[in-house]
C-alpha cells in the first residue's frame, strides 16, 4: 500500500487518537440523587466520587454529575478516567464543584499514575496542605503523569509550594487556575510535564514565582498574568528551565514585603484594572533581598515567541532577570522596575530577533543591564531610565537597531518605524509612578522600516518562526535575510492545509499570489535523496498539486518557495 508524508520546515503536523471507553464505567451524583449504598450505576450512581474511585479498576472510567462534592479525593494509583459529564462545556465544569473545605490537598495522587490515568471538566477549589493545595501529585521524588485538563482550579494554598498544583508530570492543559497561593508556585511547582494552553491569573506567592516555580518542561500557550511573588523573584515564572513558548507573561509583579514597599492595592487596581490578593505574611519568616524579574526570573531555558509586557519589579528586571538561556523572538514592552535593566537584566545567553521596546526604570537604564551574551538581529528602542542608555554593561550587539547608537559597527541607529509605539500614560496621578497606565502598541515592521532585511542569516541556532508564528526569513524588500526584531516582515503562514490519496496524492498548501513553489519527494529519509517532483506558480490563496507518479511503496514529500535557502 503506498503511503504518503509530507514534510516541510514549517509544517506543524498534529496526530489525534481518539480513545473509547474500554474498561467500566462507574458513576456518581451528589446526594440526594447518589448513594454510597448504591452499585454505581448510571440509573443508581453513587454518592461520591471516591466510592467511585474505589469501585473502579485500572481502565475504568467514572463519569461524575453536576453538583457540589465536599471531599478530599486521592487516586490512590489507579489509572483511572474521573471526568464530568462534558470537560469541554465551561458550564458543565463551572456546576461540577469537587469542594475540599480546606482540609488537605483536594484531589491527590499516589505519583505512580501514568498517562492514562486523567482528572476533566471539574471546578477543584478550597484546598491545603503542604505542597498541591488543589492537586497534589505525589511528592518531588515520585511524582504522578496523570492528565489534568479542562479543569478550574482556584482559591487553594500550600504553606510549601505549589497552591494550585504541584508535582505532577503529566500533561496539564486547557485548564483555570487562579487566586491560589503558596509560598513558591502560587500557581504551579515541580510539574515537569507539557504546561499547554493554561490561563495562570492572580496567583500569589509569599515568596518567589507567583504564576510557576521549578517547572522544566513546555511550557507553551498559557496566558500567564496578574500574578505576585510578593517577598521573592519571579511574579510571572522562576525557575522553570524548559522550553517557554508562544506565552502571554503580562502585568506580573515581584516585590519585596519591607524596605521599598510594594504600591497599595487601590492603585494595582487602578493601573490593571483588577483587584490584588492582600499578601499574607508567614511568621518569623526572613526577608529577603529579592523583588526582581516580574515577568521571569532564573529560567534558563529557551524563551521564545512571548508576548512579556507590562510586569512590574520593585527591583531590577521587569521583563526578565537572571534567565540565561536562549532568548529569541519574543516582543518585551511596556515593563517596568525600579532598579537595573527594565526590560533584562543579567541575561547572560544569546538575545537574538527580539523586540525591546518602552521599557521603564525609575532609578537606572530601561533596556538591558549586564546582558553578557550575543546580542544580535534585535531592535532596543524607547526605553527610559535615569541613565538614557539602552543597554548598560551588556555584550557588543551587531545587526541591531539601537536608539542612540553612535559606535562603529553594523548596528543602525534609525527609527525602525514600527506600526503604532505602545506608551504610558503618565495623566492619572501626576508624580506617581505606579498609577500609570500602559497602553498597548503594534511592534510589527512599518513597509518603510530600515529593520526589514537587515538582519544576519548566519547564527546556527536563527528561530525558525517569529512572534506571530510565521516563517522568520522571509523576502521582505528584495532578499532573503532576516528581520531585526521579533516580527517578520511580509511573513505569513506557510502549511500544507490537506492531502487527499485517491489513487494519485493530491497536496494543497495555503500560498501567495505571484509566488513560485518547488515541490521535491524521498523515498527514504535515511538513505534517499530528495528529487524535485515540480515547479508550481502559485493559484492564488491556496495551491494544489497532484503526484501521478505512485511507483514506490512511499514518498515523503517537502515544499519550499522557490530560492528558499534550505536550512
Amino acid at each position: 500500500m503506498f503511503r504518503a508524508t509530507v514534510l516541510g520546515t514549517l509544517l506543524l503536523t498534529l496526530v489525534s487518537v481518539a480513545r473509547g471507553l474500554t474498561g467500566a464505567v462507574w458513576y456518581a451524583a451528589a446526594p440526594p440523587a447518589g448513594s454510597d449504598s448504591n452499585p454505581g450505576t448510571e440509573a443508581e450512581p453513587f454518592g461520591s466520587i471516591q466510592k467511585g474511585i474505589e469501585a473502579a479498576a485500572h481502565g475504568d472510567t467514572i463519569i461524575v454529575a453536576e453538583g457540589t462534592y465536599f471531599e478530599n479525593i486521592k487516586f490512590n494509583g489507579k489509572n483511572v478516567v474521573l471526568r464530568s459529564t462534558d470537560p469541554t462545556d465551561r458550564a458543565v465544569v463551572e456546576k461540577t464543584v469537587i469542594n475540599g473545605s480546606g482540609a488537605g490537598s483536594v484531589v491527590t495522587f499516589d505519583g505512580t499514575e501514568d498517562e492514562a490515568c486523567a482528572i476533566a471538566g471539574f471546578t477543584i477549589r478550597s484546598g491545603g496542605g503542604s505542597h498541591g493545595g488543589g492537586i497534589c501529585g505525589g511528592t518531588p521524588a515520585r511524582r504522578t503523569r496523570a492528565t489534568i485538563q479542562n479543569n478550574e482550579i482556584t482559591d487553594s494554598w500550600a504553606r510549601d509550594c505549589g497552591g494550585a498544583v504541584a508535582c505532577c508530570d503529566g500533561k496539564i492543559s486547557n485548564n483555570s487556575i487562579r487566586r491560589n497561593s503558596a509560598e513558591e508556585g502560587g500557581g504551579l511547582a515541580y510539574c515537569d510535564g507539557a504546561i499547554h494552553n493554561n490561563t495562570i491569573e492572580d496567583n500569589h506567592a509569599w515568596g518567589s514565582g507567583g504564576g510557576l516555580a521549578h517547572c522544566h518542561g513546555v511550557i507553551q500557550n498559557n496566558v500567564i498574568t496578574l500574578n505576585e511573588a510578593e517577598d521573592g523573584d519571579g511574579g510571572g515564572l522562576y525557575e522553570c528551565d524548559g522550553t517557554i513558548k508562544n506565552n502571554a507573561i503580562r502585568g506580573n509583579w515581584a516585590w519585596l514585603l519591607e524596605g521599598m514597599g510594594a504600591p497599595p492595592d487601590a492603585m494595582r487596581t487602578k493601573a490593571l484594572g483588577t483587584g490584588r490578593a492582600s499578601a499574607k505574611l508567614v511568621p518569623g519568616k526572613p526577608l529577603r533581598p529579592f523583588g526582581c524579574g516580574a515577568g521571569l526570573s532564573n529560567c534558563d531555558g529557551a524563551i521564545l515567541c512571548n508576548l512579556i509586557q507590562e510586569n512590574w519589579a520593585i527591583d531590577s528586571g521587569g521583563g526578565l532577570s537572571f534567565c540565561n538561556g536562549p532568548i529569541q523572538s519574543n516582543l518585551i514592552a511596556g515593563n517596568r522596575a525600579h532598579g537595573d535593566g527594565a526590560g533584562l537584566h543579567e541575561c547572560s545567553g544569546i538575545i537574538q530577533n527580539n523586540t525591546i521596546a518602552e521599557n521603564r526604570s525609575s532609578r537606572s537604564n530601561g533596556g538591558l543591564y549586564q546582558c553578557l551574551g550575543v546580542i544580535r538581529n534585535c531592535i532596543v528602542w524607547g526605553n527610559e531610565g535615569t541613565d538614557k542608555r539602552q543597554l548598560v554593561n551588556s555584550g557588543e550587539p551587531s545587526y541591531s537597531c539601537i536608539q542612540g547608537w553612535t559606535a562603529a559597527g553594523n548596528n543602525i541607529a534609525a527609527d525602525p518605524s514600527f506600526v503604532a509605539v505602545g506608551n504610558w500614560d503618565d495623566n492619572q496621578t501626576p508624580g506617581n509612578p505606579w498609577d500609570d497606565i500602559w497602553v498597548e502598541g503594534d511592534y510589527r515592521l512599518g513597509c518603510g522600516s530600515p529593520c526589514i532585511d537587515a538582519g544576519d542569516n548566519s547564527l546556527v541556532s536563527l528561530p525558525g518562526l517569529d512572534m506571530d508564528g510565521n516563517p522568520r526569513i522571509w523576502r521582505g524588500k528584495d532578499s532573503w535575510t532576516v528581520d531585526m526584531g521579533a516580527y517578520e516582515y511580509g511573513s505569513f503562514p506557510f502549511e500544507i492545509t490537506e492531502v487527499l490519496e485517491t489513487g494519485v496524492v493530491a497536496l494543497t498548501w495555503n500560498s501567495r499570489q505571484g509566488d513560485t513553489y518547488t515541490v521535491q519527494s524521498c523515498p527514504d529519509l535515511l538513505n534517499g535523496v530528495w528529487d524535485d517532483e515540480a515547479i508550481v506558480a502559485s493559484q492564488g490563496e491556496s495551491t494544489t498539486w497532484t503526484d501521478h507518479n505512485l511507483s514506490s511503496s512511499r514518498k515523503f514529500y517537502r515544499i519550499e518557495l522557490r530560492d528558499y535557502p534550505l536550512m
